[in-house]
């Protein structure tokens, strides 16, 4: 390794330590206020969703959708790279797939909305890839909260009812708990038949809580009694 390259290694490991650190303090308004100035903070973001620790990597989802909104302002370019290499760790190819990768895609979508037009359809088109099956559902749920402010999208979330439907059955309890948090948020009606059979359903699922920046355990029984 070259003086250069180990000088750059160095740089950008102190970066990821810096990003995590204010992950670890739950400082979102920091960690945007570092992004924008911050060589590769999107793809230094993008490696937290590796983290071994789960309330990081979902904090880094949350810090990658914050990030992408404050610098699609100014260099839109740097989002859809971000984005294509998102959809690229979803790919055998990559070498290492990326679990949380629909999550944040969803949340770059949020919070930078001229990309749902080319983006959202191919993220919807993972419902049924594993391991990501899960992911996409939250994502769906999370862009339902948004989908009056793009008819686009919100055609295409409706056309995904029946998917949502059936995976309230599903084997997995992320994909009934989320499916079922996205067809709620769409105003779905779901069989009452389906709706009682959820009402007993006593598997808890993690759930992420954004206004808390925290992970709380929750049973999809109780997510069918709301």
């Amino acid at each position: 390794m070259t003086q250069t390259e180990s000088s750059n290694t160095s740089t950008a490991v102190r970066r990821k330590d810096h990003a995590r650190q204010l992950l670890v303090e739950y400082d979102m308004s920091g960690l945007v206020e570092w992004a924008t100035s911050s060589r590769n903070a999107l793809r230094t973001m993008a490696s937290l969703l590796f983290d071994n620790d789960p309330v990081i990597r979902w904090r880094a989802i949350e810090g990658i959708g914050l990030i992408s909104g404050k610098i699609d302002q100014s260099d839109p370019d740097a989002v859809r790279r971000l984005l294509r290499r998102l959809f690229w760790l979803m790919n055998d190819e990559s070498g290492g797939l990326c679990w949380h990768a629909p999550e944040a895609i969803g949340e770059i979508l949020i919070h930078a909305p001229r990309f749902i037009d080319e983006f959202a359809f191919i993220l919807l088109s993972f419902m049924h890839e594993e391991p990501f099956e899960a992911g996409v559902r939250w994502a769906v749920m999370r862009l339902a909260k948004h989908r009056d402010k793009n008819p686009q999208l919100e055609q295409m979330l409706s056309g995904r009812r029946d998917d949502l439907l059936r995976s309230l059955t599903a084997e997995q309890p992320a994909m009934r708990a989320y499916a079922l948090m996205a067809l709620q948020v769409m105003g779905e009606k779901i069989p009452s038949e389906l709706r009682e059979k959820l009402k007993n359903d006593t598997a808890v699922v993690e759930h992420y809580v954004y206004e808390t920046g925290q992970l709380r355990n929750v049973r999809i029984a109780d997510l069918a009694a709301e």
